[in-house]
């Protein structure tokens, strides 16, 4: 059966949606490749039926929703197969250059002709207001509301015909370009799947080449798990040794400050800051204006574990003295105390003969000892 001889059934206005198309300037045996790319792109529904209608260089069209159009048929217990209408298709068309607003089925369309081609189309549920009427006629229709009257028309009652202009789907818009493409493409496939019968066995070789790598580098990955492990414990173990290391072969600050203690006076110098960093020492001292500085980098040095005493810059401006040295070993070096005594002690003299000096006072070989 064919489209012409099949039942008619419309497509109420409000259950479409309505786009306008401006084609680019392509050979016509693309052009109806390029609409129907330009339909897919718009889809307002998932899965959409389409009536197109082409005039020159522009386009336009309706879509609706399939799934409720099937459900309407349906209902009408409709078994036979129809051809679907969109509704402003079987209404009367508008002069050129005319703006109307048309009776539907449900609601009022608004149209904007142009050259004999319908450029714009909206549908309301009821009459629109002025207001909005006028900023539909500027923005979706393009038109500038002084070239129009910005007075609502008034509602055209219906005047259904025969579909003014022949639509097609979009299952249609496929020419015979894009047929015989799809019988190339077809032919290349053939031609590919005949010669791929090579190609899948070198392709199998591959594979099974891979596989057995793969199984390879498993097996070698399973045997160097625990060599790797014990690496890297080692590492670890290294580490820490390397730390310890270095905590033992560095003094303490606690003894560095026991003996800057004792290498410091006792009256007049305040210790501020200190800073331990392994062998270098910097301190912060507040010292009283009559204590020269010289005296206490010669203390510092007296001690013999102090080297390389040098005065730094106080950045702080806090009046401080800055003092920067070398720790010579991990400990300070050992010194006999020594005994203050009064000024009127004297030390007691031993006897020449309380203890021998020389070989001459050994009692001769042979004779007791006393």
């Amino acid at each position: 059966m064919s489209a012409a001889s099949q039942p008619r059934w419309v497509v109420s206005r409000s259950l479409c949606r309505f786009k306008h198309f401006s084609l680019p300037a392509v050979p016509n045996a693309q052009r109806r490749a390029v609409l129907r790319n330009l339909l897919l792109a718009w889809a307002p529904f998932d899965d959409g039926g389409y009536c197109v209608v082409s005039r020159g260089d522009t386009a336009f069209a309706w879509a609706w929703d399939r799934s409720r159009a099937a459900a309407a048929l349906a209902e009408a217990n409709s078994t036979t197969t129809v051809v679907l209408v969109p509704e402003a298709l079987v209404n009367s068309p508008a002069a050129a250059g005319s703006v109307r607003l048309v009776q539907a089925l449900e609601g009022v369309d608004g149209q904007v002709w142009r050259e004999g081609a319908l450029q714009a189309s909206h549908w309301w549920r009821v009459p629109p207001e002025a207001a909005e009427w006028t900023r539909w006629l500027r923005t979706t229709a393009g038109d500038e509301p002084q070239d129009r009257d910005p007075l609502v028309p008034a509602v055209q009652p219906l005047a259904w015909q025969q579909p003014w202009a022949e639509g097609v789907g979009i299952d249609d818009l496929l020419g015979s370009v894009s047929r015989l493409e799809r019988v190339a493409l077809g032919a290349a496939v053939v031609g590919l799947v005949a010669l791929s019968s090579a190609q899948l066995r070198q392709g199998w070789a591959a594979y099974a080449e891979r596989r057995d790598l793969a199984a390879e580098r498993d097996r070698l990955a399973a045997q160097a798990t625990p060599v790797v492990l014990a690496r890297d414990r080692a590492l670890v173990l290294a580490a820490d040794a390397s730390l310890l290391s270095t905590q033992l072969s560095a003094p303490t600050p606690l003894e560095v400050m026991q003996h800057l203690a004792e290498r410091l006076p006792a009256a007049g110098v305040v210790l501020k800051e200190l800073e331990l960093n392994g062998t270098r020492l910097r301190i912060s001292l507040d010292v009283a204006p009559t204590l020269a500085r010289t005296t206490l980098v010669r203390d510092l040095q007296a001690g013999g574990w102090f080297a390389q005493v040098n005065e730094v810059r106080d950045v702080s401006g806090r009046g401080w003295i800055g003092l920067e040295m070398q720790v010579q070993g991990l400990r300070p070096p050992a010194t006999t105390p020594t005994v203050a005594l009064p000024d009127n002690a004297s030390v007691p003299q031993s006897p020449a003969n309380a203890f021998p000096n020389s070989f001459s006072n050994l009692p001769p070989a042979g004779l007791p000892r006393p």
